[in-house]
């Protein structure tokens, strides 16, 4: 996320709302929604996703909107541990978006090589 563009320097955060799996395990995903945080004043969001794979989902939903009606506690923990991970009053809650918006995240962040 470059910082000329707003971002904190770091590659794009993606949560992964599954069950525990080996480190290095490589998975599809389906994105479903964007988490906004500013971080020192520098954007901090987070893409909350699921496993293309049903059975290694740990909530049932295909969408944000599915997650937003059946699982509002979910959205709830993950806002309060992002916000307080490092510490009271280090990030700041912008808003939740959907599945659309995070896709747009994703393509925003992408690095873009020229190669010819």
């Amino acid at each position: 996320m470059d910082p000329k563009r707003g971002g904190d320097g770091d590659a794009l955060d993606v949560l992964v709302l599954a069950e525990s799996v080996p480190i290095g395990t490589v998975m599809n995903t389906i994105p479903i929604a964007v988490l906004e945080l500013l971080d020192g004043g520098e954007i901090d969001n987070k893409i909350i996703a699921v496993p293309s794979d049903r059975g290694l989902r740990i909530i049932p939903v295909d969408s944000y909107d599915e997650l937003l009606s059946d699982h509002p506690q979910v959205m709830e923990m993950l806002q309060d541990w992002f916000l307080n991970y490092k510490g009271n009053d280090k990030m700041q809650f912008v808003g939740w978006k959907g599945q659309e918006e995070a896709f747009k995240e994703i393509e925003k962040w992408q690095l873009k090589l020229n190669v010819q």
